[in-house]
């Protein structure tokens, strides 16, 4: 597969669970990746995702880049699938209760949320939708984030953590 694609040699790789799909983290001489083998889907719809994420991208919202094969195509197929390669972005681990964490990622689905909205979408892969499968959400994801009482979250959170723990198997400390 590596050697349709300018991304260096084969180091190893770790596969990732995933339900409908095979998800892989590629490591290279060049670096890392994502790869992902489409068990079931066709090289239409696959087009399609592609151009919702690129019109995603457009609009500012960070997307992993999707890496095309020495011939130019974004979609290769491989032993009658089709997959891609994106880019592996790092991500951080952060503790269970972050709250500016939290507040991150709910701003970024709400970004995520508000460009989906804006494309106008020809639907053939979703019937009985008609027009655009992104329907707007009752709920406004900012008046969310900033509503969203954070301290009295974090509280119960760490309340619920206290009552599950078994006090007796902690060692006391000096």
């Amino acid at each position: 597969i590596l050697k349709s694609f300018s991304l260096g040699n084969y180091k190893n790789h770790i596969n990732i669970w995933a339900v409908k799909n095979k998800i892989f983290i590629i490591k290279t001489t060049c670096g890392k990746y994502i790869l992902k083998i489409y068990e079931s889907s066709n090289k239409k719809y696959l087009s399609f995702v592609i151009g919702i994420m690129d019109k995603v991208r457009k609009q500012n919202v960070k997307i992993a880049k999707i890496y095309k094969t020495k011939s130019g195509e974004l979609i290769f197929k491989y032993a009658n699938k089709y997959l891609i390669i994106q880019e592996y972005i790092e991500g951080n681990k952060r503790p269970l209760v972050d709250i500016q964490y939290a507040k991150e990622i709910a701003q970024n689905i709400s970004k995520v949320d508000k460009s989906l909205l804006k494309i106008k979408i020809n639907n053939n892969f979703f019937p009985g939708v008609p027009g655009h499968q992104f329907k707007k959400s009752v709920y406004k994801s900012r008046n969310i984030i900033l509503d969203f009482n954070w301290k009295t979250a974090e509280k119960e959170v760490l309340l619920g953590l206290n009552k599950s723990l078994n006090k007796s198997s902690l060692r006391k400390s000096i």
